[in-house]
């Protein structure tokens, strides 16, 4: 017997093999993060509902992304028809673990496609992976018995499915968005009728450039209520630096390209570290002792108000570029990041100078 065949057969030849895709998935990921001759990035937003339909059922599938659109929820869309086939795409995977909810169609022509099936098997195990408020909400169309939930839910779907009437989606709709956590369809706000808003602003100048020190002022603006005592706090400190320009664009838009146990890994790890940057970040600003008492009640508006967060330059200095380009959007409090949950947070950077939108004049045309 040889050298190689004795490695082999005590163990040390796999613990080098090992080793050897170690190096390899070390080199893949620095090479993803510094890859000197990039390609396109192709765009991978998250959408908070994920519908899960077979092609016979498209049709219905598109009238209830609309609907739920309406009620000001986003739905993601298949632009590039990457759902079909044998395999699954990996965009589509990482859309569906990325989710907050999803709802699986079925009806009397779903037939019995395998990427169907996939698509529920990981929608499944992402439900018992996070164990929160994800959901999984079978929909069943008209005439669909709900005993055909056992053969595309094992176990059995922890959410008890919908049954459309065959009046339609309207008759449905409000027990969907209870599934979904949503308010009602009466009770959403409209386009003649928004709610009112809660903003919070934050006016940076530089007080030590060079030293990456700010002094900032926070104003709590609520038109609707009178404003509270103290509406205006001033802090000083010095915001954490900015994350790797990088590392943001690995995890937004190539990792999902890359479906791999050992790059999901990097993946969790690196929204662990989106998490406590985020954490850091609102210590710094909204957490400093003088913002603080606005901070809580800005957060502690009442329930019928919209949030949001204003970043304004109050000088032209070239520094508060710095100070605009960080990614507010990972701000992350307490209960989680600011623009997520059910009172997600908005977020507008305003430079200097810049005052309130006006509304653009009208167009004047000369009578032939």
């Amino acid at each position: 017997m040889n050298a190689v065949s004795s490695r082999w057969l005590n163990g040390v030849g796999h613990l080098d093999f090992k080793a050897t895709f170690g190096i390899f998935y070390v080199k893949l990921y620095a090479l993803t993060l510094f890859n000197p001759f990039p390609s396109e990035p192709r765009a991978m937003a998250v959408a908070p509902v994920f519908i899960c339909h077979a092609q016979p059922d498209a049709p219905f599938s598109q009238d209830l992304s609309v609907a739920l659109e309406t009620a000001h929820l986003s739905v993601w869309r298949d632009q590039q028809n990457l759902r079909g086939g044998d395999r699954l795409a990996p965009e589509v995977r990482w859309t569906i673990e990325q989710a907050r909810q999803v709802i699986v169609v079925l009806g009397l022509n779903t037939g019995q496609p395998a990427w169907l099936r996939r698509e529920i098997e990981i929608a499944q195990a992402t439900e018992r992976r996070r164990a929160g408020s994800y959901r999984v909400i079978p929909l069943l169309l008209p005439g669909v018995d709900p005993t055909i939930l056992a053969q595309w839910f094992a176990p059995a779907p922890r959410c008890a499915p919908v049954q459309l009437p065959a009046e339609g989606l309207g008759e449905a709709l409000p027990l969907l968005l209870a599934a979904l956590g949503e308010p009602p369809p009466g009770d959403l706000p409209s386009g003649r009728n928004p709610p009112p808003l809660a903003e919070l602003e934050l006016d940076f100048a530089p007080e030590e450039p060079a030293a990456g020190r700010w002094r900032w002022v926070a104003r709590l603006h609520r038109p609707a209520d009178p404003a509270p005592a103290g509406n205006e706090l001033g802090a000083r400190g010095l915001p954490p630096g900015p994350l790797p320009g990088r590392l943001l664009n690995w995890y937004l838009q190539s990792h999902p390209c890359w479906p791999t146990d050992t790059l999901r890994y990097l993946a969790r790890r690196t929204e662990t570290l989106l998490a406590k940057w985020g954490r850091s970040f609102h210590n710094a600003v909204l957490e400093a002792p003088g913002p603080h008492e606005l901070t809580a009640a800005w957060r502690n508006a009442p329930e019928r108000y919209e949030l949001r967060l204003t970043v304004r330059a109050a000088t032209d200095h070239p520094a508060v570029a710095t100070v605009l380009g960080l990614p507010w959007e990972l701000l992350h409090g307490p209960t989680g990041f600011l623009m997520q949950g059910k009172r997600p947070v908005q977020f507008l950077r305003r430079l200097a100078g810049g005052g309130d939108a006006f509304a653009p004049s009208l167009l004047f045309t000369t009578p032939s």
